[in-house]
């Protein structure tokens, strides 16, 4: 059985554009004043947007100011209320198209790393070798946790590596050529 798409004000855009629980978005039919004073009458339509790395958006337009914005942002908005301070919308099934307002909520960047490990969508993590080709594995990985939090992997044959460089004849550590050439040459 195939449930009613239910329709709400896109917030801060109400009588301008409206968003469904299925994630679409349409504009609304209304009148407005050109500059010369005459009234212009503008048809309602369904918005289409575009696609920018897999999430949906849209320009919207009120007071001649327009302004991209990403639809399941509107979506949730709408249907579930603002977020907290320093929270983002979350895409439960991992599926950044997926914009139905059952598949969104409110979480914390935390919250949304740990849905993108889970649904295997996180670019860093399905990574199997390092910049240079070497293997991720238990023996050869090490991690390192940066000042922000964030976890990283440090690819061992990497560090020890060495390397002579061409220009001084410096035997070097093969991640740390590039900063010697910036000091040094």
């Amino acid at each position: 059985m195939q449930s009613t798409e239910k329709w709400l004000p896109v917030v801060g855009y109400e009588g301008i554009y409206e968003v469904s629980d299925h994630g679409r978005v349409r504009s609304l039919s209304r009148v407005t004043i050109r500059a010369n004073g005459a009234p212009q009458t503008i048809r309602g339509k369904l918005i289409e947007g575009h696609d920018f790395r897999g999430y949906r958006q849209i320009n919207v337009s009120k007071g001649g100011i327009k302004k991209l914005k990403f639809i399941h942002q509107l979506v949730v908005e709408a249907f579930v209320g603002p977020g907290g301070p320093g929270e983002e919308v979350c895409h439960s099934d991992g599926q950044r198209a997926n914009n139905h307002a059952a598949n969104l909520r409110w979480g914390t960047r935390s919250d949304n790393v740990q849905d993108m490990l889970r649904h295997g969508t996180h670019t860093n993590a399905a990574k199997t070798h390092c910049k240079r080709g070497h293997e991720f594995t238990t023996d050869n990985t090490r991690t390192h946790i940066k000042p922000n939090g964030s976890v990283m992997r440090v690819c061992l044959e990497c560090r020890r590596r060495k390397v002579i460089c061409e220009e001084c004849g410096l035997e070097l550590l093969y991640y740390a050529l590039k900063p010697h050439h910036k000091r040094l040459h």
